[in-house]
């Protein structure tokens, strides 16, 4: 297997990517220390590099300091930032429950366009059916830069409509 180090420092650069506290069974999957997971967890908190918060039933792991995260950043090159932010993403989406507004900039940073504008636009959806509209209205505009950003040119039809629509749902929620 890898070296315990190597995992160590896999699941201090997961942690310190997610940018929020990431739940102790993402972090594992996404740094792939399965069975060594008790004993790397134990020493990154002993090294006062990651805490551990348990305000439910799975515990939340972040970086100690944020100065240890922004040094960790540092060190790791974009192609393995965009790796972990699809990889947490991923994770998030198929076996955590999560607002999908917490799954936009994980895709985003990953560079999947499609996937940061879906969850974009359903997080604005469940703002505006929540009569969060400046919420909703900030997301909406968030989901026409990604539309944007990802249509090739000349637009196709289909996404001509999306836009028309996101644009009315903008409308919509800043009347």
């Amino acid at each position: 297997g890898t070296p315990p180090a190597r995992q160590s420092s896999r699941l201090l650069q997961a942690v310190s990517v997610a940018g929020q506290p990431l739940s102790r069974s993402t972090a594992v999957a996404v740094s792939a220390i399965g069975t060594h997971a008790d004993r790397i967890i134990g020493l990154l908190r002993s090294e006062h590099l990651i805490k551990v918060r348990t305000p439910g039933y799975d515990e939340l792991l972040e970086p100690y300091h944020d100065r240890i995260r922004l040094s960790v950043l540092d060190t790791i090159s974009d192609e393995l930032a965009h790796l972990l932010h699809h990889e947490i993403g991923v994770h998030l989406e198929t076996h955590q429950r999560v607002e999908p507004e917490s799954l936009v900039d994980h895709f985003l940073d990953a560079g999947d366009y499609d996937r940061a504008l879906q969850y974009a636009t359903e997080s604005a959806r469940r703002a505006q059916d929540k009569l969060a509209f400046d919420r909703a209205a900030v997301l909406y505009e968030q989901a026409l830069e990604l539309h944007q950003d990802s249509v090739t040119i000349p637009a196709s039809i289909d996404a001509l409509d999306e836009q028309r629509e996101l644009l009315r749902s903008l409308a919509a929620a800043l009347a």
